[in-house]
């Protein structure tokens, strides 16, 4: 005879006992992957990071003349400027001074 399926219990502690061992694991191996990159990567992620603060990246932008039906410039051409930029907790006073 068939066990009546209103008394049939659906939970599972097997289950729930796995799926709390998998979310451990989960966790410990996130734990562990922060923990190498703390300890036993940290000069090489420093170096990237100011490698990439030391990269230099020139864009040109090509741009058109806008003109009038007559050809002559009415409102914007192109002009060649230059800019310098520099961090300011980088720069010593001697070179602030100079």
């Amino acid at each position: 005879m068939a066990p009546d399926p209103r008394t049939v219990r659906t939970d599972s502690r097997g289950r729930a006992s796995f799926l709390t061992f998998v979310l451990i694991l989960i966790a410990g191996v996130c734990v562990a992957r922060l923990g190498y990159w703390q300890v036993v990567a940290r000069d090489q992620l420093l170096e990237a990071a100011a490698a990439q603060l030391r990269t230099t990246v020139t864009n040109e932008p090509i741009r058109g003349t806008i003109t009038d039906r007559t050809g002559a410039v009415v409102l914007a051409t192109t002009v060649l400027r230059h800019r310098l930029l520099s961090q300011g907790s980088v720069v010593s006073a001697a070179d602030r001074a100079a």
